[in-house]
């Protein structure tokens, strides 16, 4: 008995301690913002295109399709936390080294298969993966945020182009409508740009999808090349997630792949603030305060080196969606200085136990107008 009980204990404490490994992957993947700014005249174009009902054969298929949507995009990193923890505690004591072993040269030859061809720099997008999140990211957004749009703000459009009108107040939309086709290409003016998107809150899963919403491909153009996303190494790093942000086109930020993305695809999209972002979260559920850190200004260099346009983008009710349950804002600090990334992290969405997004918190991208760099900077 006494043996069977210290078995139990110690599958326990390695089920503990491989959930508080994956803390620090964890935290790299996480994000993102509520702010809002002036009023000002804007052009709203709608994310998701209105939804017919669906057969009653169907609405099956698709209540399962839009679940592994939301899955796919915020508990990816739980499941492979959660699949290496019920390992451990399924697997006897004894045969615990044998798992290890086994582990390592199945992750070896892993990471060796999918970083191929220096993948975190060159990328490998995966089209048709990239095709479903399209189709299906705007219905699962919508269900599960209660609502997703697309603003492009003030982007200058020829004086005939026809003025936005605003509906009424009783439609459920007060945001003005234009026909997409009415609103100038940004590509045609600025053959590159550098998004930058703010802030960075607990988990800016927007820096990923927004690209490909209907209503950023219907100003943008379905023919020209994705925007090209650059995250942390760490999330990279982390089995299963990495799979999921390559095939969306995310790279390594670093100033080499920022340089030559602008030069080879012409649009790139990156979080200015960072992870110093990320430990001013807890602003927002205490004192409803927004910080966007300013002070980094690599990007800036980086864009006027490329002759690149800056484009802001705010995300608006993506941080609202989670919470972090172990706010401690100066072990956070301190832990960023220290080992590169912020910890602890306890993320608490919808039931207030799962990753996934809580109810009523709409989503709204505010694509900012283009910041040419100056004539003759350097």
């Amino acid at each position: 008995a006494l043996a069977a009980l210290a078995r139990a204990g110690a599958r326990a404490s390695l089920a503990a301690a491989a959930s508080a490994a994956s803390l620090p992957l964890l935290a790299q993947a996480v994000l993102a913002v509520s702010l809002l700014a002036w009023r000002r005249e804007v052009v709203s174009v709608a994310a998701t295109a209105p939804i017919k009902a669906a057969p009653p054969g169907r609405r099956g298929r698709d209540r399962v399709a839009t679940l592994a949507c939301i899955l796919l995009m915020y508990a990816p990193t739980h499941a492979t936390a959660a699949g290496f923890a019920l390992t451990l505690w399924a697997t006897p004591v004894a045969r615990l080294p044998l798992i290890f072993v086994a582990w390592a040269v199945v992750l070896s030859m892993y990471y060796a298969w999918t970083g191929r061809g220096d993948a975190a720099h060159a990328g490998r997008p995966w089209p048709a993966f990239q095709a479903w999140v399209a189709a299906r990211a705007p219905a699962a957004l919508t269900a599960w945020h209660g609502g997703c749009e697309v603003v492009w703000d003030d982007l200058g459009g020829p004086a005939e182009a026809p003025r936005p009108r605003r509906r009424r107040s009783g439609s459920g939309d007060a945001a003005p409508s234009a026909s997409p086709s009415s609103l100038p290409s940004l590509w045609h003016r600025h053959p590159r740009l550098l998004f930058g998107y703010a802030p960075h809150g607990l988990y800016p899963l927007g820096l990923l999808y927004l690209w490909h919403l209907p209503g950023f491909k219907a100003v943008w153009g379905p023919r020209r090349p994705p925007v090209v996303p650059l995250v942390a190494s760490a999330v990279l790093a982390s089995p299963v997630l990495r799979d999921l942000a390559a095939w969306m086109g995310a790279r390594v930020v670093a100033r080499r792949t920022l340089l030559a993305a602008l030069e080879r695809d012409g649009a790139v999209a990156l979080v200015p603030g960072g992870q110093a972002e990320l430990t001013h979260h807890h602003r927002l559920a205490s004192t409803r305060q927004l910080a966007i850190v300013r002070k980094h200004a690599g990007f800036v260099r980086a864009a006027i080196a490329a002759g690149a346009a800056l484009v802001p983008v705010l995300a608006l009710g993506e941080a609202a969606a989670l919470a972090d349950a172990l706010p401690a804002p100066p072990l956070k600090r301190a832990s960023l200085r220290a080992v590169g990334f912020p910890i602890p992290f306890v993320l608490s969405g919808r039931w207030w136990v799962s990753p996934l997004p809580r109810a009523g918190s709409p989503l709204r991208f505010v694509v900012g107008p283009p910041l040419p760099p100056p004539p003759g900077a350097r």
